[in-house]
C-alpha cells in the first residue's frame, strides 16, 4: 500500500516521470496535484506533503544548499549543522520528513547562523 496524498487524503500511485525517475501522485490528478518524489525502489522519498509544505520545503532547501554551494562549508558539514540547530538525528535529518512549520524553523535558524558568522 502507498502513501496517502499531502493534499487531499486520497491514495498515491507510483507513477513514470519525464525524467524516467518515478513519484507518487494522487491517484486524483488532474484535479488534485499532491505528489511525492519516489526512490529507486519505489518507496516514496519524504512524507507527502500539501502545497505550503513543499514551499516551505523548497525555502528549507534553498537556504541549506545555500550554506554549502557557496564553499563556506561542505554539504555534509552542512546537513551536520542542520541536525545539530534543528535537535535531529544526522539520519532523520531530511527536509522531506520534515512538515511546514520545522521548514521554517530551520531556515530561519539557518539565516539567524549566517549572521553571526559576520
Amino acid at each position: 500500500m502507498g502513501p496517502r496524498c499531502g493534499d487531499c487524503g486520497y491514495a498515491m500511485r507510483l507513477c513514470p516521470g519525464k525524467d524516467g525517475r518515478q513519484f507518487w501522485g494522487c491517484v486524483r490528478w488532474p484535479d488534485c496535484m499532491g505528489r511525492v518524489a519516489a526512490h529507486p525502489d519505489g518507496r516514496p522519498m519524504g512524507r507527502p506533503a500539501d502545497k505550503a509544505t513543499r514551499e516551505a520545503r523548497k525555502k528549507a532547501h534553498d537556504a541549506l544548499d545555500a550554506l554549502w554551494k557557496s564553499g563556506e562549508m561542505s554539504r555534509t558539514e552542512a546537513y551536520l549543522l542542520a541536525s545539530k540547530i534543528m535537535g535531529r538525528s544526522k539520519k532523520s535529518m531530511h527536509i522531506s520528513l520534515l512538515d511546514k512549520a520545522q521548514c521554517e524553523e530551520l531556515a530561519r535558524k539557518i539565516v539567524n547562523f549566517k549572521g553571526k558568522k559576520k
